[in-house]
């Protein structure tokens, strides 16, 4: 209980004690007590009555007890026995302490039912009907029961008291006996025999079912009991006295006291459903703002704020009493915070503030409001609220204002502030909850600032002996610092030690994973290990499970025990279906299996990822070794696909191993465009990695039996570049031919030189001399052409070479205009070879020769010659 609560309690026992607190709603003062005359022996003699008839004046009502000496509670008691709520990020409101009557609900007094008719005083409440003698009642028995009655009404109770005993003893069976026994109750019970006057109100109860009285006895039956925590049996009576009381207002404090009972029996559901009809009555009703408080309270407790805010704010609207509205807005105002409406409940602590009255409810507001600072982030208006004086009134601040001013300047960067005031909680309120705390803020200085001392200081500080719960934290921010300044292996030492000690698992188990998570840090490979198994076996529904068997999959990876890893995995995957770490799980064994050169099994593994993970952050590397498996695989077919899928997810990881594959796996499946295309995207994308110069051979190659002579050039260029030494010298001789037919004659005339110089056979010599021969006949170097013809032709008199030779030498004439010259070398060659090839090429280009010569008849020679030699050749000349 803090201070200000301490103040509050001793000032309202006070005020009940002095009669502070009046107890009658009606009146604005205590009515006197009544005068009680001394009471005679109950059997004594009756007194004869005097000749003339008295003159009974009008009952007057009886004041009751007040509760002190009743023990029955209440409406005021009912308001200033709110219990406190929890310590909760609100300040603990004071308990209301209503001083107004027209706000507080009150007990029925006990206003005595009237034995002749006439008008109530004003401001009184009848619990029983004003009757006579009742119904039926004659002759002896009336006057008997006029006898007692005149008595009562004239308060003269102890002499009423053996009239009516008289009356009943003599007349049991009158119908006057029900009003009889009731007003006997009430001599009694203003008399003070309560026991005598209880028997009277049982006798009714349990007599009857009906009957004008009794409402009224169930009443002050249900009031006797009450007293005598009797709630059950009270609860029953005040339900049979508002459905048998003739009284609206005794009906209403019927329900009101029955609700009451039901809250002292625990059954609070209930007495919120009477307290709910009770709201609903209008009109004159003195239990309604008692009851909305019920309500509120109920609604507190049950954790919904948002009713008790709503009623509240309604006691606030509602009363007229200074100190109960201040008190409400500032109970709404901490239903507001609970409720996160931190605007509002600003507003309603700014409205307790400056409600008028010196209630104690005010420096709780500024608490509050400090405190809704202090959480809202707004340390520097916390700071000024505790620097301005106003939240104690000029006094000297609590320590719980203190400990929040402190904290507002450790939050707001102002460590010397803060442990000003930490230190003068410690040594100004050493024994208060308070300095426990400061002790524990002091830590957390230090820590903030990552002090060097604060290990050091930790030590002290478990030498106090504080709390276990302080204790536990103050371990934990001793591993924190090591952690925080990378020094695992201590950390990881300190949350082992921690974690022996700890009673709460949330603590435990938080200490046990980041040990083995520190030791994971630190590359300690078998700590990790072992933590992590302590960790798991202690608690394997954890959230952090998953993350613990993933974390000891690695460091059993680290120590290539592969077989512990997949178990791990496949672990968390089947046993943690929702976990996020399971789509890591299944990547890791996947990349595990193949650590173990099992591809079949990381190639299925990888496909069970994308197939339950589409847009896994590891689809890249799943398709990059599913391709990289069937590769290994000679599935090269297989491997395309996703190799391709795998550099477009992330070319920078991929871009360069996957294409290199692509490549490969297409020149293993003899794909030569796709080879083609391959290499020419993987060379415009930047390619970093050479590709094999066999792959530009093949492509040289290929293209040049195709007769593309630019693809074969470019790539055979390409391979002479990335072989090193001396390449195979036929390349040099095909790329020599090829630049000669793209008309490169600078590049070409140097790879047939270089082919040339390659080689001593006169067969190859004559080759690369030929292709010289097409280089000079290219560029109409007739002369020269001629020349290079006839050294090749020396270095093959004869053969396929000779033939292309002779061949060449009718192109050189040909192309200089002699085409009788032409037309002879043509014809040699069709006279000297029967090559299927070379043959009818030179009777065609004979026959065009002789045509051009304008020799018709030898050009329509050679003609029939190559149809009868050569009947399926196609000629390919005009003629």
């Amino acid at each position: 209980m803090s201070n200000i609560q301490r103040r509050l309690s001793q000032a309202l026992i006070l005020a009940v004690a002095a009669g502070a607190v009046p107890l009658c709603a009606q009146e604005t003062s205590p009515s006197p007590e009544p005068e009680i005359r001394r009471a005679e022996p109950v059997r004594t003699p009756i007194p004869s009555p005097t000749p003339q008839e008295p003159q009974y004046p009008r009952a007057l009502p009886y004041e009751r007890p007040t509760p002190q000496s009743t023990g029955t509670p209440t409406p005021e008691e009912d308001v200033t026995s709110l219990p406190q709520e929890p310590a909760g990020p609100i300040p603990t409101p004071i308990p209301f302490q209503p001083s107004n009557p027209s706000d507080a609900p009150q007990v029925i007094t006990g206003a005595t039912p009237q034995p002749t008719p006439g008008q109530d005083e004003e401001g009184t409440i009848r619990i029983a009907p004003r009757t006579g003698s009742g119904a039926g009642t004659s002759g002896a028995a009336a006057d008997q029961l006029d006898s007692a009655n005149g008595l009562y009404s004239r308060k003269m109770y102890d002499l009423a008291a053996p009239e009516y005993e008289k009356f009943l003893a003599n007349y049991p069976n009158d119908n006057g006996r029900q009003s009889a026994l009731f007003r006997l109750g009430e001599c009694y019970r203003a008399l003070g025999n309560m026991a005598a006057s209880v028997n009277c109100y049982r006798q009714i109860v349990t007599e009857y079912t009906s009957g004008e009285f009794l409402g009224a006895a169930s009443y002050r039956l249900a009031e006797a009991y009450y007293s005598q925590r009797r709630y059950d049996e009270a609860i029953t009576l005040y339900r049979r006295a508002a459905a048998n009381a003739v009284n609206a207002d005794l009906k209403l404090s019927a329900r009101y006291y029955e609700a009451r009972g039901l809250e002292e029996t625990g059954r609070r559901a209930e007495a919120r459903l009477v307290f709910q009809d009770i709201l609903a009555i209008e009109g004159k009703n003195p239990f309604r703002i008692a009851a909305r408080l019920a309500i509120a309270k109920y609604a507190e407790d049950t954790g919904n704020p948002a009713e008790a805010l709503a009623q509240y704010e309604q006691v606030a609207a509602e009363t007229n009493r200074n100190e109960l509205r201040g008190e409400s807005w500032m109970r709404a105002a901490n239903m507001a915070a609970t409720l996160k409406q931190f605007a509002k409940a600003a507003q309603y602590y700014e409205k307790a503030i400056e409600a008028p009255g010196t209630g104690l409810w005010r420096p709780q507001a500024r608490l509050g409001l400090m405190k809704l600072r202090f959480d809202a982030g707004d340390f520097a208006g916390a700071i000024r609220m505790y620097e301005s004086g106003d939240i104690t009134e000029g006094g000297a601040a609590p320590p719980e204002v203190l400990i929040l001013a402190a904290n507002a300047y450790r939050q707001a960067g102002r460590p010397l502030d803060a442990t000003s005031i930490y230190d003068q909680i410690i040594n100004g309120f050493p024994d208060s909850p308070e300095a426990a705390e400061a002790r524990y803020q002091r830590l957390l200085n230090l820590s903030a600032s990552n002090n060097a001392s604060l290990p050091a200081a930790i030590d002290d500080f478990l030498k106090q002996n504080p709390s276990s719960d302080r204790a536990d934290k103050a371990k934990l921010l001793k591993a924190e610092y090591f952690y925080k300044n990378k020094r695992y292996p201590q950390a990881a030492k300190v949350y082992q030690e921690a974690s022996k000690n700890l009673i709460d698992d949330t603590l435990r188990s938080e200490c046990l994973y980041r040990a083995g998570w520190c030791y994971s840090q630190a590359e300690d490979w078998p700590n990790t290990i072992d933590a992590m198994a302590v960790f798991i076996a202690a608690f394997p529904n954890h959230s952090n499970a998953p993350k613990a068997l993933i974390q000891r999959g690695f460091a059993s990876l680290r120590l290539h025990a592969y077989s512990d890893a997949v178990r791990d995995f496949d672990t968390l995957i089947n046993k943690y279906p929702t976990a996020p770490e399971r789509e890591l799980a299944i990547a890791q064994k996947a990349l595990t299996q193949g650590q173990q050169e099992d591809n079949q099994a990381m190639s299925a593994t990888f496909r069970r990822l994308l197939k339950e993970y589409p847009n896994s952050s590891s689809a890249a590397q799943a398709h990059y070794y599913i391709g990289w498996a069937a590769f290994e695989a000679k599935n090269y077919d297989g491997a395309l696909a996703p190799l391709d899928e795998a550099r477009k997810l992330d070319s920078k990881a991929y871009f360069d191993d996957a294409s290199i594959r692509i490549v490969l796996s297409n020149y293993y499946l003899e794909k030569l465009d796709a080879v083609s295309q391959e290499v020419d995207y993987y060379q415009a994308q930047g390619g970093k990695r050479g590709l094999p110069g066999e792959i530009f051979r093949w492509l040289g190659l290929k293209y040049y039996d195709k007769g593309d002579m630019a693809k074969a050039a470019r790539y055979l260029e390409a391979h002479i570049a990335n072989i090193p030494g001396n390449p195979d010298n036929e390349v040099y001789y095909m790329l020599g031919d090829a630049l000669v037919r793209e008309k490169q004659w600078d590049k070409a005339r140097k790879n047939l030189d270089t082919y040339i110089a390659g080689t001593q056979e006169p067969g190859l010599k004559c080759r690369g001399t030929l292709g010289l021969v097409r280089l000079e006949l290219g560029q109409n170097n007739y002369d020269a052409a001629r020349s290079k013809v006839n050294e090749a032709l020396a270095l093959q008199p004869e053969g396929r070479l000779n033939a292309e030779g002779r061949i060449l030498t009718g192109d050189i004439e040909f192309a200089a205009g002699n085409f009788e010259a032409a037309a002879k070398s043509y014809a040699a060659v069709a006279l000297l070879y029967d090559d299927a090839d070379l043959t009818p090429a030179a009777l065609e280009k004979a026959a065009d020769a002789w045509q051009k010569a304008g020799n018709t008849s030898e050009a329509e020679k050679n003609l029939l010659e190559l149809k009868n030699r050569f009947p399926d050749y196609k000629l390919t000349l005009s003629h």
